[in-house]
């Protein structure tokens, strides 16, 4: 008993809610699948969620107990998702190597946004 959450969990309201989820994603209807020899109708496959006092077990996953990181849920509906820059992107222009304009490129130790101190 003293693993419990502190707050009280309603679980009336997840319930509620995970049916809610499963009509805006069309629970019950059947998807194209794509064959080699064409294609045909598939039913995706349930998600088994466990919901315990203490915490939950996602398919067939670990017990998390609510209190986990990996159960919490970040409410960013005031946020317009941003896909992030991909490592390593280089955020100037390129130039083509071995035209006439790459003569035209001078060497500079400075990068927008960093100061450099070089020996």
């Amino acid at each position: 008993e003293a693993a419990v959450c502190k707050h009280q969990i309603d679980f009336d309201l997840i319930l509620e809610n995970i049916k809610d989820l499963n009509s805006l994603v069309g629970e019950g209807v059947s998807q194209i699948e794509h064959t080699p020899r064409g294609a045909r109708l598939r039913r995706p496959e349930p998600l088994p969620l466990t919901l315990y006092r203490n915490g939950i077990v996602v398919g067939h996953g670990a017990f998390r107990p609510y209190q986990h990181p990996a159960t919490q849920v970040t409410d960013r509906r005031d946020v317009v998702f941003q896909r992030p820059d991909l490592p390593g992107s280089f955020p100037g222009l390129g130039q083509v190597v071995g035209t006439s304009e790459s003569n035209k490129v001078q060497e500079t130790s400075k990068i927008p946004g960093k100061i450099l101190n070089l020996p």
